[in-house]
Parts: C-alpha cells; sequence; structure tokens
C-alpha cells in the first residue's frame, strides 16, 4: 500500500472554554491517503480532487473563520486541535473516491505541537498529541566492557575522554479519548509538568555520564537515551492518556524512535 500526503494551511479563530477570549492560529493540515497505484494512470489519486474535497467541504467552511459562530460541530465541541482534526478526518472520510482510504490527518497549530487522527489506531475514538522539547547535554560514548582500542574503533571522536554535547530534540506523543469538557487528549500544560520533572529537569544542561544516575554504567548513547526516558515518562502519563511514541533528534541527521510497540516487544 502507498501513502500519499497532501498539505494545506489555513487560518481560524475559536473562543476558549468561558467562551469568551478569542484567540486563532495559522494551522498546517496534513491529509494522508493510502491505497494502490492505478496502473492505467500510474497515479494513487488525483491531486487535484482531494484538494477540491478538502478545500470545498472543510476549508471553505473554516479558513478565516471564527468555529464556535460559523459552525455547530464547534458549538458543541470546544475547538483543540483535537476535535478539529475529528472534525476535518469525519468530513472528509466518506468523500474520498473508493479506491483510497483516508490514512491521517496531522493538524499543527504551533512549532511545538500538533495532533493526529490515525485510521490505524485499535480505539476508534482515541487521538494522538505530540509535544515537542529541547535540552542541551554531554556525553561520552564509552563502554567499560570494551578495551581503549575497542572503545576508539567503535566510538572514535564520540569517545573523547572530556565528551561533547548535542543540542536534543524531543517528540512526545500520547495517545487517548478526548475528554468532553476539556476538548484534549491532556491539557499541554500537565504534559508539559511531566516532561519538566522527568527529563528535563534531569537532563538539560548535564554531563550524562556522571550527573545522571542511570547512565553512571550504562553507554548514554542517543538509542539508550531515548529508550530510558521512555522508562521514565511511561508510568507517568495520566490515564486514559498514555505514551504512544517517542522520537528524539540528536542532530538533524540523527534521529532514534522508542514506540509502544517497541516496549512491547522489549517486555
Amino acid at each position: 500500500m502507498l501513502i500519499m500526503t497532501r498539505r494545506l494551511y489555513f487560518a481560524a479563530a475559536h473562543r476558549d472554554i468561558h467562551g469568551s477570549e478569542l484567540t486563532g492560529h495559522t494551522y498546517t493540515l496534513d491529509v494522508a491517503v493510502g491505497g494502490r497505484i492505478n496502473e492505467r494512470t500510474g497515479l494513487l489519486v488525483n491531486i487535484k480532487e482531494l484538494d477540491r474535497i478538502v478545500k470545498e467541504h472543510v476549508l471553505n467552511q473554516i479558513d478565516g473563520k471564527c468555529l464556535n459562530d460559523r459552525l455547530s460541530f464547534f458549538q458543541a465541541h470546544l475547538a483543540t486541535p483535537e476535535n478539529i482534526a475529528t472534525y476535518i478526518a469525519e468530513t472528509i472520510l466518506p468523500l474520498l473516491p473508493s479506491d483510497v482510504h483516508l490514512h491521517s490527518v496531522r493538524l499543527q497549530p504551533t512549532p511545538v505541537l500538533y495532533t493526529e487522527w490515525l485510521s490505524s489506531l485499535k480505539e476508534v475514538s482515541h487521538m494522538l498529541l505530540t509535544k515537542i522539547y529541547e535540552f542541551s547535554a554531554s556525553h561520552r560514548l564509552h563502554s567499560d566492557s570494551l578495551s581503549a582500542e575497542e572503545n576508539r574503533t567503535l566510538f572514535g571522536k564520540c569517545n573523547n575522554p572530556n565528551g561533547h554535547g548535542h543540542n536534543y530534540e524531543l517528540e512526545v506523543t500520547i495517545c487517548g479519548p478526548i475528554n468532553p469538557i476539556t476538548g484534549r487528549v491532556l491539557p499541554p500544560e500537565r504534559l508539559d509538568a511531566v516532561v519538566e520533572r522527568e527529563v528535563l529537569s534531569r537532563y538539560d544542561h548535564r554531563y550524562l555520564n556522571l550527573d545522571v544516575p542511570e547512565f553512571a554504567h550504562v553507554v548514554p548513547s542517543a538509542e539508550m537515551i531515548v529508550k530510558t526516558i521512555w522508562e521514565r515518562l511511561r508510568p507517568c502519563i495520566p490515564a486514559p492518556a498514555r505514551l504512544y511514541r517517542l522520537r528524539l533528534y540528536e542532530t538533524p541527521r540523527n534521529l532514534f524512535e522508542y514506540s509502544e510497540e517497541d516496549d512491547k516487544e522489549q517486555r
């Protein structure tokens, strides 16, 4: 199966939980469809037709509008990113050509937060919410079980006795149902508090080998860092939400991902 993603943009305003304060965002919308390539056309789907469906049935209704005032859906549901993504997915779903299916709807209102509707989620009513964090830390890649020469050969300049550092970017993705009162999978500030306590306050501006106990006898590679962060965060996510995926960018070219499927395999 092939998946194609079409990116669109729109701007919309909405009222807060009290119905008084008006705020707005310029949203990035990724609509992904999946299916088989049509042998006659060489296409999965006609992009012009996909654009027409999204623009005619979604963007024309919400772009440049106050959502609460414009649509009955947002008079009954808070206009959170989770609910907006749900509205878009439910609107598009029955309108797509029969030979493709809606794979995902990803909605990003700010550079550090996005939400996703995924057709592959086992729980139909569940959504993903991702928040992006940054921290800086130094480390030395060195294994006590290897000789000095083996360490130098394996890790190269990353085995420098004085260590080296990175500006890490951490994507924390949680999964859960949308709370009908808050309109959120989890209020972002609650997720911020957990990540601050369990990760940022412990790792930011630290020499991981010496300052963080869990790396005293473990090589603090990016692989081990993302797995250790998973182990710290997983029991701390308030139910009914749960930790779904972590992505750790060590550099713009090095990305490490750990998910609940990986965690199940390790158990």
